[in-house]
């Protein structure tokens, strides 16, 4: 638990904040030549907690980037505060263990988040075994719903869904308890964005209302009625049904989606949160600097993970550049 003071925790925030990535970086980044010249990048400014700048190990230097970030919440964030930040490891390990189990194979040990409540190895006996009786309800739930999906359709995709709905579940459980109304409505801003995305999808793919209702998330501002009523109108009505909405300004980028692809709409989407959390990045007397440094850290570690991976399978780099999300 932390004990140390919010002007100290923020002071150390503000003192590693020029330690992240900056577009100009990321840029170089992107622009090196070849993996092993990326990663002698990343290993120049201390990327990876000092792990190998071998091309190959550019998985591990992920890991090891998200788990000096963990430490860092661990070190200075409350517990309640901990436990709402790091959720998503716990289902990102559960979503891997569940896929290789189906597969029957070993999961790749380097996708793996190691510092979690349940360790991987400990949830892999339990999967293993369909031990689940002392887990959390909402992964406990999920879980056992995959189980059902996999005996008679093998769709890992569904799974995917039912561990998203179960982590938003728990969060917003965790959220009632935390009691901190931008964090709240930052996540609800999420799974609407999240939502609106899949209904473009939907409408690409000319795919049913049914397959929309299977695939959205609870707990946003959106209800089912806008959800649906988008799936049931032509692209260009969006700005009727969302113009009593948070999201009006955004319907002209969603109706493009629909024809044009889900680039634009992806990148307006990172644009939005983001904006909103740098409006309180800056509240010293508050937890909100961290909260933002750590979504911002995210950020920075997911377009790491797309430009190594790019460079490791030789991605057209190009399509890699429209899908970096900003960091500032």
């Amino acid at each position: 638990m932390q004990t140390k003071s919010k002007v100290y925790v923020n002071s150390v925030i503000h003192a590693i904040e020029p330690k992240l990535i900056t577009e100009d970086r990321l840029i170089r980044l992107l622009d090196t030549k070849s993996l092993s010249d990326a990663m002698r990048v990343l290993a120049e400014s201390g990327y990876g907690e000092g792990a190998s700048a071998d091309g190959a190990d550019y998985q591990k230097v992920l890991l090891a980037e998200d788990r000096a970030l963990a430490r860092l919440v661990r070190d200075f964030a409350t517990d309640d505060l901990a436990e709402i930040l790091l959720l998503y490891r716990e289902y990102h390990n559960a979503k891997v263990l569940v896929k290789a189990k189906y597969a029957r194979k070993e999961a790749d040990a380097s996708l793996l988040y190691e510092d979690t409540v349940i360790s991987p190895q400990s949830l892999k006996e339990r999967l293993d075994e369909d031990d689940y009786e002392y887990m959390r309800p909402w992964l406990r739930t999920a879980l056992e719903a995959c189980d059902e999906v996999m005996a008679l359709s093998r769709d890992p995709m569904r799974c995917d869904v039912i561990m998203d709905r179960a982590y938003y579940a728990e969060l917003f459980h965790l959220l009632k308890g935390y009691n901190n109304a931008f964090l709240t409505d930052y996540y609800r801003t999420e799974v609407d964005l999240i939502n609106l995305g899949t209904v473009a999808r939907c409408k690409r793919l000319g795919l049913k209302t049914d397959f929309l209702r299977a695939q959205a998330i609870r707990g946003g501002v959106l209800g089912e009625k806008e959800l649906y009523a988008l799936m049931e109108s032509p692209a260009e009505g969006f700005l009727e049904i969302l113009r009593f909405t948070p999201y009006r300004d955004y319907a002209e980028v969603l109706s493009s989606s629909v024809t044009e692809g889900p680039v634009a709409f992806e990148r307006e989407k990172d644009n939005v949160l983001l904006k909103r959390l740098l409006t309180q990045k800056n509240d010293l007397f508050s937890e909100m600097p961290l909260i933002c440094y750590v979504m911002v850290k995210r950020r920075e570690i997911t377009n790491v993970r797309l430009i190594l991976v790019a460079k490791a399978s030789g991605t057209d780099l190009d399509e890699v550049r429209v899908r970096l999300r900003a960091t500032n």
